[in-house]
Parts: C-alpha cells; structure tokens; sequence
C-alpha cells in the first residue's frame, strides 16, 4: 500500500546516496525520452500547414502578424502559434524542433507524477503508459494547435497541483497566462481556457493563498502585465483583422442554446463509455505518422491489445473504487475517509473533472461533440488524463489492504508499456523503410526531406554564389486545397501557404537560399534547375543520371525539358 507521508518526509531524497540515484536515474529517463522523440521526429510529416506557422514566424516582426492560420471554422486562428514559432525558430531546423516537442511534453509528464507520487514504485506503474503511448507520443512531434493543447493541458495540471501542495499568491500571474495561452494558440482552446479558470478559481476558493500585502500587490501587477501583453500582441491585432460576428457566429452556431444545453448533459451521461471505447477500438487514427497499408500485419494485434489493456486497466481501476467506497461503511471509515484528503486524491479530482467539464463544454459552445467520437484529433488532448485515472486509482484508493489490485496494475502496466513500445518502433521503422506507392496523410518522413534539402542547397553553393536557388515542388498529393488556402491568406501574408513551404523554410533557416517564386502563391514549373516529386508517382525516360532518389522523394536536376 503506497504510503503517502513518506512522501513528506523532511529527510526524503536528501540522503547523498539516494539523491545521487535518483539524479543519475532522472538523466538516463531523460536520455531515453529524448533518444525517443528525435525517432518520432524523424518520421514527423511537416506539411504546409504546420510549416507556414513556423516560416511566418521566422520571417515576420512580432508586431507585423495579426492572425494565424484559417481555422476549421474558416475564419483565422489568433497568432499564437506564429509567436511560438518566433521562439522555436530559433532552434537548428525542423527535426531539433519536433524534438523539442516531444521532449517537453515528456517532461510535464514526469513532472506531474512526481508531484503526485514523488518518487516511488506506484509513480513509475503510473509513468511507464504515460510516457510510452504511442497515441501521445505519434503527436507530441508535430506543430499544430490541437496537439499543443495535450501539454498545455499538462502545464495546466501541474500548475494546479504545485498550487496544492503550497499555496501562493505568486501563482496567480501563471494561471493567468495559462488561461489565456490555450485559445491564443487555436481558437477552439476557448474550450480549455473556461476549464482552467473555472477549476483555478476553486483551487482558490478551497486552498487560499496566504501572502503579505507586498506580494499581493507584486503578483497583482505581474498578472496585469501578463494580460496587457496578450491584449497586445495577440487579442487587439486579432480583433480589429476578424469581425465580431465570425467570432460570435461559431459560438451561437445554428443550434438553440436548449438544444445545446441537452447536448452538453448528453455528453456527461456518455463520457464514461466514450472515454474507453475511444481509445479501445484498435484504430490508428491518432497515429498520424502511419497507415495499416504501411504497418505489418503484428500492428492490429498490437492495436487490439491495446484496447483490451485499456478495458482490463478500467475494470481495475472501478474494482478499487468499489472496495474502498464499501470500506467507508466499516468502523474505520471516518480515518480512511480523513486520510485520501491527500494530494492524490486531489489530482484524480481535477483530472477527472478536467476530462468531464472539456467534454461538456465543447458542444455547448457550438464545438464538437467528443465522446459522439468527433474530431478525435482534438479529444486526444484528454487521453493523458483518463490515463492517468486508469492507472492511479487503484493506488490512490487502496485501503483495503488487497494488493492483488496494485500487482494487477502493475503486470498491465508493463504488457502496456511493453505493446506501446513495439508498435511505436514498427510505426517508425516501417515508415521510414517503406518504399511502395501508397501515400498517406503521413506524407514522407521528415528526414528524407532535410536530406533532400541538404543535397540541393550543397550542390546549389558549390556551382553558384546567389542566394536565390530555382526549386520547383511537385508534391501537392494528397492536399490540393494547400493553394487555396493560401490564397484565403493573401489579405494579411503574401503568398504565405505554399506548396512545400517545410523546404524552404529548411534552405532559408540553414542555408540562407530563398526559392526564386518566393511570393508566388501558384508556383510554375519553369527552367527550373531543381525538382522535387515523388520517387513513386515520376514515370519519364529522363536520363537516369539526372534523377536522384532520396528515400521516397526524387530530385530531378537540370533534367531535359519535356
């Protein structure tokens, strides 16, 4: 049974000898995170959508971008993600950015169970399927705004549990930022950011922070900064581009507020069936990375245990709620009831109502209906947390002194771990091995496409000294609305979405080349001396010593006109 006040042990982890471990094992935790999402990384799609946020971003003053990318809803985001880009921009390429990503994501995981779990066996049977889902992991390494909003989510979590664990005015300024963050960032993160307000507001209600008047003042300050800077750079810029009504028009939608209002319950009363079979039914559609037309056939046997890992994990989890809520009737209930008013108990509360109050309040702001299965692309971000409930609760609620639970968690625990990791190294390893016809929302993997940069832009400065290097890009596959789109952007970028937007940013940020058709939103095949295509869809008797094959990507270089 896990011990909590040994937890709170003033002598916890400061002896030289544990303290040492620990640090050497939180190095090598973080050794093998990393050593992971950099093979994600390479596998990461980077298409045009993702790519403009970041060369915008690289190439516009802070001040010179009022809006994001057009939303689902067809009106733009807010210019959240351009701001970020700022930032990443600054690392070496595309790779190192994904990398990053995935990293941090990894490491508000481990932050989050150590502040719960400190450093224990129930905190590693809890951390191994946080860490190893391959569903977290396939879209921790891409840049687009509702995949963000899993480590929003998690930043948000663990603010709220370090809030708990010492409450104090001088959080205030970072809840503030956290809850403007979300919809700063993608225009559906209303969602999130209602969420968070609410449960921070009770945070404060039932812990209130002790502070000197001094501090008061200092953080209140603080907080108005935090505000006026979003008001600044992101909320004014956003209104006075986009007109009130596209704003309220997604909110009203069509649906009366009743109607909306019986949705919302409606998805209460599903949540719990939802947030299993979601995650149950053997589909790789949250692993953008891959298709079943490029797994081994081993995949959907891995993908079903998955899901029945998940039911058996569940059944665990409401077999542990069953047996302590039946032990509260015994004569000891009233201590047993005492000791769960315990910070674990609080962070199965606030991730329990995290995942409930998010799933109520999308359709009731006229967003969809997730556990109706909709847009899983967005529900995803509530998968850590269900994760979280599944494997926790039989140590947070173990007071009846039945191991068989904890050792039953802890076997699932490693067939889990142990089918994440296969199946994320098939996803990996059969992306960037597979060589056939067949292209997926995947596209080709990341690093073939840095190589083809890398193998032009040398073969570019060798042969001539101009910065601007005649590329053209014959890859619109599986996304002809890319140009479209573009030109939907015209009124706030020039020419900002174009079709192999990742490359260029690539030749700009490593190399300092700019495409010669930079500015234009339709690109023409000219004299071009470089051409990228598919390896698969190129069928010409150009002479073979003008073609260069890279992975599934083809260069053609001063190639006879047809």
């Amino acid at each position: 049974m896990l011990n909590f006040k040994a937890l709170n042990d003033p002598s916890f982890g400061k002896r030289p000898a544990k303290r040492i471990l620990i640090v050497f094992l939180l190095c090598f935790l973080f050794g093998l995170i990393i050593f992971d999402r950099v093979g994600w990384a390479s596998v990461s799609q980077w298409r045009e959508d993702q790519a403009t946020n970041l060369w915008l971003g690289y190439t516009r003053n802070p001040l010179d971008l009022p809006v994001g990318l057009i939303s689902s809803y067809d009106i733009p985001n807010p210019n959240g993600l351009l701001l970020l880009a700022i930032v990443l921009s600054r690392l070496p390429g595309l790779l190192f950015i994904s990398a990053f990503l995935g990293t941090v994501q990894a490491a508000l995981i481990v932050w989050i169970v150590w502040l719960v779990f400190g450093v224990t066996r129930p905190a590693l049977i809890i951390l191994g399927p946080l860490l190893s889902s391959v569903f977290l992991r396939a879209i921790s390494v891409e840049f687009w705004g509702q995949w963000l909003m899993v480590s929003v989510d998690l930043l948000f979590f663990g603010l709220a549990l370090s809030y708990l664990r010492r409450p104090s005015v001088k959080f205030l300024p970072l809840m503030l930022l956290v809850v403007l963050l979300p919809p700063s960032l993608y225009l559906a993160g209303i969602v999130n950011a209602l969420v968070f307000a609410l449960l921070f507001l009770l945070l404060i209600l039932y812990k209130p922070p002790e502070s000197s008047t001094t501090r008061w003042i200092l953080n209140a300050a603080t907080s108005l900064a935090v505000l006026v800077a979003f008001l600044a750079l992101t909320w004014l810029p956003y209104l006075r581009a986009v007109e009130w009504g596209q704003i309220g028009a997604i909110f009203t939608g069509k649906l009366p507020w009743t109607q909306k209002l019986f949705t919302s319950a409606l998805a209460i009363l599903r949540f719990p069936r939802w947030s299993v079979l979601q995650w149950s039914r053997g589909t790789l559609e949250p692993i953008h990375q891959s298709s079943p037309n490029i797994l081994p056939p081993s995949s959907d046997f891995l993908l079903t245990s998955l899901g029945v890992f998940h039911w058996v994990q569940v059944i665990l989890a409401l077999v542990s709620l069953a047996l302590f809520f039946f032990s509260l009737r015994r004569p000891s209930s009233a201590a047993a009831s005492r000791s769960q008013s315990s910070l674990p108990v609080n962070a199965w509360i606030i991730a329990l109502a995290f995942s409930l109050l998010s799933c109520a309040l999308s359709p009731l702001l006229g967003g969809p209906d997730w556990t109706r299965f909709e847009r899983p692309d967005q529900s995803i971000q509530i998968l850590p947390f269900l994760i979280f409930l599944w494997f926790s609760t039989p140590f947070i609620f173990d007071r009846t002194s039945k191991p068989f639970l904890n050792r039953a968690t802890a076997a699932l625990s490693a067939l889990y771990i142990s089918a994440n990791l296969i199946l994320g190294y098939q996803v990996i390893t059969s992306h960037l091995n597979f060589r056939g016809d067949y292209l997926s929302n995947a596209d080709v993997p990341l690093v073939q496409k840095t190589r083809v940069v890398d193998f032009i832009a040398q073969d570019w400065l060798q042969a001539s000294g101009s910065q601007t290097i005649p590329v053209y890009y014959d890859l619109e596959g599986r996304w002809p609305w890319i140009n479209d789109m573009g030109r939907s952007m015209n009124q706030w970028y020039p020419a900002p979405m174009t079709i192999g937007r990742s490359f260029d940013y690539e030749f700009l940020r490593n190399y300092g080349l700019t495409n010669s058709q930079e500015g234009v939103q339709i690109r023409r095949q000219n004299e071009d001396r470089y051409i990228v295509t598919y390896a698969f869809e190129y069928h010409s008797v150009d002479p073979a010593s003008c073609q260069h094959a890279i992975g599934r990507l083809l260069v053609l270089k001063d190639c006879p006109p047809p």
